[in-house]
């Protein structure tokens, strides 16, 4: 995989690229800013990734100071080679300069360089995917939903369910869609919002155990067919919702506990492989199995101890956030404004009560 990295300071261009080309299959090609916005310097390298810094303007060898910020560059490249991902390269110093104008589109993701060099492993992992996911989605020869479907490896009903989470426009029209659409979509709403797909929280509170169980090798055998294995999925993995109901309720049967609900899981595995799965921990500290998941603790609650949460524009065919009570009492990491109408007196008198108000 052919990184090109557009930087303008010197020594992070050296240490950057170095970093990257430290992780297995990565060649890092190193360019200083051009003195106009010129993509065909970029594109002769072909590129599997573009990683473009945000700010460009620190004097060249020739003398010369670039007139232009990443961004820019970016968006050039976007129309240059709309099917090559694209990372923004930025400082935590600089993340306030950023436009306050919709840049979507205009690159798939922006990344701190202490993120870079703080997990570089991580890093390198979330490029290959990206690059993979985008050669995948190149790959599907008409781009129509048909084949987007086969290539993310949906069912029947799962197709009804992505047609329902706000795809992208192009996908509604029976149009032709793009790469870089299909892959925002992909990342930022199918893996992102629990629903139509879980990672393992969501996965193992549905099924009443803990998710190190989840992920233990016997567990992920008996799932192994409700694994995502479409493009850009992120290392922790995916689950198709669907399929996992289908096979917990499918050994439930085979254990004679079909009447039984489905976090029962843990005593039918228990019965027929004689071993235990520990159950998920409530984050409350409460007894019994929690049945939701804490958006701001990211741990396992009871939905009897947690509230409806809007955090963001999640299609409605997605799992709703909840926050726990735990975390009203003890954080400030929520506004008060996105609970529905009648959950904020329960949340002024939590406030109350633990002088949080």
């Amino acid at each position: 995989m052919r990184i090109v990295y557009v930087e303008d300071d010197a020594q992070d261009r050296e240490r950057y690229a170095r970093l990257l080309s430290s992780c297995e299959n990565i060649e890092v090609v190193q360019l200083p800013p051009p003195e106009a916005v010129n993509t065909q310097l970029i594109t002769d390298r072909e590129p599997d990734v573009l990683l473009i810094d945000y700010m460009l303007d620190a004097k060249q060898p020739g003398g010369h100071r670039v007139n232009y910020r990443g961004l820019t560059l970016c968006a050039a490249l976007r129309e240059a080679m709309p099917e090559t991902p694209i990372l923004l390269l930025t400082r935590g110093s600089m993340l306030r300069k950023l436009p306050t104008t919709d840049v979507q589109g205009i690159f798939d993701e922006q990344v701190l360089k202490a993120d870079v060099g703080g997990d570089i492993s991580s890093f390198c992992d979330t490029v290959q995917r990206l690059a993979q996911g985008y050669e995948q989605l190149r790959g599907c020869r008409k781009k129509d939903w048909s084949s987007l479907i086969r290539v993310l490896g949906a069912q029947r009903d799962e197709k009804e369910l992505l047609l329902k989470a706000d795809s992208p426009d192009a996908i509604m029209e029976n149009k032709v869609w793009k790469v870089p659409d299909v892959a925002r979509w992909i990342r930022q709403v199918v893996i992102t919002y629990p629903g139509i797909l879980y990672e393992p929280l969501h996965a193992s509170v549905l099924l009443g155990i803990s998710a190190a169980g989840f992920l233990s090798k016997p567990v992920q055998r008996w799932f192994s067919d409700a694994k995502y294995g479409g493009p850009l999925a992120p290392r922790e993995g995916r689950w198709w919702k669907k399929r996992l109901i289908e096979r917990a309720h499918e050994l439930l049967d085979k254990e004679s506990m079909g009447e039984l609900p489905l976090n029962e899981f843990r005593s039918a595995w228990r019965k027929r492989h004689r071993k235990e799965l520990a159950p998920p921990e409530c984050v409350s500290g409460t007894k019994g199995l929690p049945d939701c998941v804490c958006c701001v603790f990211r741990q396992p609650v009871k939905r009897r101890y947690s509230l409806a949460y809007r955090p963001d524009n999640r299609p409605a065919v997605m799992d709703e956030a909840r926050i726990s009570f735990k975390a009203i009492e003890e954080t400030n990491e929520y506004d008060e404004r996105l609970f529905p109408a009648d959950a904020r007196p329960i949340v002024r008198e939590i406030q109350k009560r633990t002088g949080r108000r």
